[in-house]
């Protein structure tokens, strides 16, 4: 066996984007090149029907995390905390890493999280009211438990702008919770506490320019809210946490991703932060799935997670 490392096709030489024009040309027999072949995507994106080393550009600083660092959360609807338990220790012994837990505000804390390990497992909670005292109760818990700062990771997702979006209403007194949980949860750097999530967007038929340009919108009326409340610029920026739904335009969707890092990263600029940390959570879009055809949901769900994966997702 030959184990030399020889390049393939090097016999071959390089061809210019060029020379692929030419014969491109030469195919198509005098027809309009940009009408044959070049389409538009949702968001009026160009794509061309071929790439090579020509178009290649210095690409987008990448301000997110190492995709090898991907939480992968099984999400469970509290009905009593003994059975959402069960269900938390059957998921952790299957693999998974993260759990994000829908709770309300009679659930106990200390029931929910039994023998979970915290400093292991990331644990998240989606919650709608009394917030406040639901997140003194798990910080108080992560605390008695002696968990350190550092190890505490996961998010809080009250539906500050969720509620607006598919409701048409706002309630100023969740401004009002989100500036106390703030408080709450600044000994612990790796817990979010401020969710923003622009997946609505998507899922409501936006393509991927207006779900980033939303979603950011967002942010900006967050911030302005929660200054005027006593927040710090760098307080709040610590404590983001967006979720953003993933389309079926798989390159597409690898650059929204790295994209939206990038214009957070401008935006905090603004406001003069260049130090913070921030999550990004990504789910299946739902318009992309069939009500008949599960085999073909799952091909579809497997390749949008790739693409939010290379994305450099944080879940």
């Amino acid at each position: 066996m030959n184990n030399s490392n020889k390049s393939l096709f090097s016999e071959f030489n390089p061809v210019t984007k060029q020379e692929w024009m030419e014969k491109v040309s030469i195919d198509l027999k005098g027809a309009d090149f940009d009408k044959k072949l070049v389409w538009k995507n949702l968001s009026k994106i160009k794509i061309q029907p071929f790439y090579n080393a020509e178009d290649k550009q210095d690409h987008i600083k990448n301000t997110g995390e190492n995709s090898q660092s991907l939480i992968n959360y099984r999400s469970i609807i509290v009905s009593t905390e003994e059975k959402a338990n069960q269900l938390a220790v059957k998921a952790i012994d299957e693999g998974i890493n993260g759990l994000l837990f829908t709770v309300d505000k009679n659930n106990a804390v200390a029931k929910l999280l039994k023998g979970i390990d915290l400093n292991e497992i990331v644990v998240s909670f989606c919650i709608k009211s009394d917030v406040v005292k639901f997140a003194s109760d798990f910080f108080g818990y992560a605390k008695k438990n002696t968990i350190p700062a550092e190890n505490l990771k996961g998010y809080l997702d009250t539906e500050l702008i969720t509620n607006y979006l598919t409701e048409g209403s706002i309630d100023e007194l969740q401004f009002d919770q989100a500036a106390e949980v703030i408080k709450l949860a600044a000994a612990y750097p790796n817990y979010k506490v401020l969710t923003i999530s622009g997946s609505e967007y998507l899922d409501s038929g936006a393509n991927q320019v207006q779900e980033v340009a939303y979603t950011l919108g967002s942010l900006v009326f967050l911030i302005e809210k929660l200054k005027a409340r006593g927040c710090s610029e760098q307080e709040i920026f610590d404590k983001l946490n967006f979720k953003l739904a993933i389309g079926s335009e798989y390159f597409v969707e690898i650059g929204k991703f790295r994209a939206f890092n990038s214009l957070l990263h401008e935006i905090a600029a603004k406001y003069g932060i260049t130090e913070y940390t921030h999550t990004i959570i990504a789910k299946t879009s739902i318009w992309s799935k069939s009500v008949t055809d599960p085999q073909t949901n799952l091909l579809r769900a497997t390749t949008e997670a790739m693409s939010a994966i290379l994305g450099n997702v944080d879940a």
